[in-house]
């Protein structure tokens, strides 16, 4: 019994790497496939449901991500990830304004910051919340100088805010 047990949790570990490793490549169609597997075979998986409402989203398949991040509350009352987009899908309607793999991603290794080349800027005069939640980490987005500030748009070319005038005037220098 005891070697069944370990079998079946080495096996839920490996596919949960495949799972997360289709999502790290962008591989939404196949990372909901992986994730489906898992859960067949382990329903009760509260990170595979998360997994496959995040893969739901990206792929602009709201309703289907909705029902996984609800699952996953329903598993854990306390779950932060799940009851976060759930929030977040509450501003979006039932299927996304952007067909699959419309919006363009920045790779992963660029998040990790080299010193004197990363910052964080903060936005302000933000897009109204239903714009703002379309955004997902990873999202590309653009720098238009405007006057003397600088803004940021999607890839829709729709705004999204207005980076702060300190870090926009450097910003703005360096563009130029």
């Amino acid at each position: 019994m005891a070697y069944q047990e370990e079998r079946l949790a080495r096996l839920k570990r490996q596919r949960s790497r495949q799972a997360i490793g289709l999502a790290m490549q962008g591989r939404w169609r196949e990372a909901v496939a992986a994730n489906k597997v898992i859960l067949e075979n382990f329903p009760r998986d509260v990170d595979a449901h998360n997994r496959l409402g995040r893969a739901y989203m990206e792929l602009g398949e709201f309703r289907q991500a909705r029902g996984a991040y609800r699952r996953s509350v329903e598993l854990d009352p306390f779950n932060a990830i799940a009851k976060k987009n759930l929030q977040r899908l509450s501003y979006l309607g039932e299927e996304a304004v952007t067909s699959e793999g419309e919006s363009r991603k920045v790779e992963p290794h660029r998040f990790i910051e080299e010193i004197g080349k990363a910052g964080v800027v903060n936005l302000y005069h933000l897009a109204p919340t239903e714009i703002r939640a379309r955004q997902v980490a990873g999202d590309e987005v653009y720098l238009k100088i405007n006057g003397p500030g600088l803004i940021v748009e999607d890839s829709r070319g729709e705004y999204l805010g207005q980076v702060e005038p300190r870090h926009g005037q450097r910003l703005i220098k360096l563009i130029k």
